[in-house]
């Protein structure tokens, strides 16, 4: 061998050599040039995925709370608008008031109801603690509602934060308030978590230790955490980095201003869990692209724009979903696991926008019958209200008129409080299901809460309304074969008719419920309402608050009216009658307020007046004088 042959063997960075050096050098600053890409892109990306959850979050807790909110005051207000309910509170019967909150708190799964004087002051509650402690909480969210009507917001009552609805009680002038709430604890954080899938943080404003957080839905490590974190004690604008317990969260700070001071809502998504997929998929990016640049420093850069690009239509979709725009799937990215986290957006996007329908559909509709509530059966009776009156400016259609049906079943509290409420709901259900089979399919059929149904006819005249009505009746009045027993229900209707009767919904459905009552109070079956009939109504209502005070003011008494044997002319026997000289109508007949004494249980108190002043009469007037009159 030559001594050129042994120089070559021996030469340590040959051409190849130096070819291979350069090569492995081209691929690991292709391999950092990528992992540094990649790590840029997955970092916006994270960010931009933590601001998207953050901001949907933000408007899915106003939508959440709001729709919490007005279907309180929603549910509060059908309480208020109770016929019994107001005449228990005209006329002082706790007894009766106790009950109902109860009874009406179960139903919409409210923590607590109160009654208030007109003045603030709670009259009855269901509430431990003093009842000036809860005046005092509830004064801020009462002086709204003096000014607004009603009120609802967030209140804290013995150290526990509520969301409160207020609702003026009007017999016809205002007697009192009635206030509901739900108390805003982690149960309801945690149902807030189910809903959006963010964590959700409640505390009164300037938190100071473990305890300033009210409600959570986080592990007890990371609530301890959360409570010292500076946020709580400081705004702080836009997402905030915290490390609670280990775990690292973004933080998105709101402040609600409730009637008893500001509240801090707090947001929280976890970063770990979102980085979670992205560092996988950087993971594989690397090993793609280091097998691609074995290959050829081409095929690695196409494998870096391939991969690239993905990340950059997910950062594209997630401002796009920030905006609120759910309707544009991502598009395929292959079979991958790239394709797979586009699946996963996609899905990801269709639950959001499912959860929002969901949201708004549960603010429109009753829970138990998935019937319209009142808020939308007023929404929906005004654009059949529009309709009629474009029909009106056609000459060519002659139909104008719309028809309100209000049905109430009569004595459904005998069987909520003989068989059940489990059963009461299956028969809201099942008359919801014959009210569904004996409609048209253009009427519109609602549920205004608890047991009152409305429908209303489109482009009707007032005795087919009737008709309608009355074979409504009949459908009701067939016996309901429950899971283990029957029942026959009877059932009361009103009727309004649209434009003779008004010319909004409010108007209508109020006069259609006062025709109601009459058919409920004379046992008639269905009424139409007659014009005037609001006065009577009113009139009613005073009447009732009034009676009580009857008694004790002395505006109740008796006369006698003799009866003369025609044979000796002797007075033999007296009828007592009772009369009542009212202070602003004067004279009121029996006949007018002894029914109202027997719907509102005064009746006994009525017999009793009327008892012992005859008897007073019979012994200390005549039998003292010798006149022996029969009474």
């Amino acid at each position: 061998m030559s001594a050129e042959g042994a120089a070559v063997r021996r030469r340590p960075f040959g051409f190849q050599a130096k070819v291979l050096a350069l090569l492995a050098l081209a691929l690991l600053a292709t391999l950092a040039a990528t992992l540094v890409v990649v790590n840029l892109a997955v970092d916006r990306a994270v960010g931009d995925r933590l601001d998207h959850d953050l901001a949907v979050g933000e408007r899915v807790w106003e939508s959440y709370y709001t729709t919490r909110r007005d279907q309180l005051s929603d549910s509060v207000a059908v309480l208020a608008d109770d016929f019994g309910f107001r005449a228990a509170v005209a006329t002082g019967d706790e007894a009766t008031v106790v009950s109902a909150l109860a009874n009406h708190g179960q139903r919409i799964g409210a923590s607590l109801g109160l009654l208030l004087d007109p003045g603030g002051d709670v009259l009855a509650s269901d509430l431990g603690g003093s009842r000036a402690g809860q005046s005092s909480a509830l004064s801020p969210l009462h002086a709204r509602a003096e000014r607004a009507g009603s009120a609802a917001g967030v209140v804290v009552l013995q150290e526990r934060l509520y969301l409160m609805a207020m609702v003026p009680i009007n017999a016809p002038t205002r007697v009192g308030w009635v206030a509901m709430g739900r108390e805003l604890d982690d149960a309801f954080a945690t149902e807030f978590l189910g809903l959006a899938g963010l964590h959700l943080a409640l505390a009164r404003d300037g938190g100071r230790a473990a305890h300033a957080i009210d409600a959570s839905s986080l592990p007890r490590a990371s609530r301890l955490a959360l409570a010292q974190a500076a946020p709580l004690r400081e705004p702080a604008g836009g997402r905030t980095s915290l490390d609670l317990a280990g775990a690292g969260f973004a933080l998105l700070p709101t402040v609600a201003h409730g009637d008893s001071g500001a509240v801090r809502v707090l947001l929280l998504a976890s970063r770990d869990e979102v980085v979670a997929p992205f560092r996988r998929l950087e993971r594989q990016i690397i090993g793609l692209s280091a097998a691609a640049a074995l290959l050829a420093l081409i095929v690695a850069a196409v494998i870096g724009r391939g991969v690239s690009r993905p990340v950059a239509q997910l950062a594209q979709a997630a401002r796009r979903i920030e905006t609120g725009d759910y309707h544009q799937p991502l598009p395929a990215l292959g079979r991958d696991e790239l394709g797979e986290l586009a699946v996963a957006f996609n899905r990801m996007q269709a639950s959001i926008a499912e959860r929002e329908q969901q949201i708004l559909h549960q603010a429109r509709h009753d829970g138990l019958t998935n019937l319209p509530n009142r808020g939308q059966a007023l929404i929906e009776m005004q654009a059949l209200i529009e309709r009629a009156r474009g029909r009106a400016s056609d000459t060519a259609c002659a139909a104008t008129s719309c028809a309100v049906i209000m049905l109430d079943l009569d004595r459904f509290k005998q069987i909520n409080d003989t068989l059940g409420h489990d059963y009461g709901d299956e028969v809201l259900v099942m008359v919801a299901g014959l009210l569904r089979g004996a409609l048209r399919g253009d009427d519109l059929l609602a549920r205004l809460g608890g047991d009152e149904f409305m429908v209303v006819l489109e482009d009707v005249d007032t005795a087919f309304a009737l008709e309608r009505a009355r074979a409504l009746v009949q459908t009701l009045r067939a016996p309901l074969r429950l899971s283990d027993t029957q029942v026959s229900l009877d059932v009361s209707v009103g009727v309004s008719m649209y434009p003779e009767h008004g010319d909004t919904p409010d108007v209508l459905l109020r006069r259609a419920d006062i025709a109601m009552y009459e058919a409920k109070d004379v046992h008639a079956g269905v009424m139409l309402y007659q014009t005037d009939h609001d006065e009577v109504h009113l009139r009613q209502l005073t009447l009732v608050a009034d009676l009580r005070l009857a008694f004790s003011q002395d505006e109740l008494s008796m006369v006698f009216q003799p009866k003369v044997e025609l044979a000796s002319g002797r007075v033999a026997h007296a009828e007592a009658l009772i009369r009542w000289a009212h202070p602003h109508f004067g004279w009121i007949r029996p006949d007018e307020f002894v029914p109202l004494a027997e719907r509102t249980g005064l009746i006994h108190e009525l017999t009793r007046f009327v008892l012992d002043r005859s008897l007073q009469q019979q012994q200390r007037l005549w039998l003292d004088k010798g006149m022996d009159i029969a009474l």
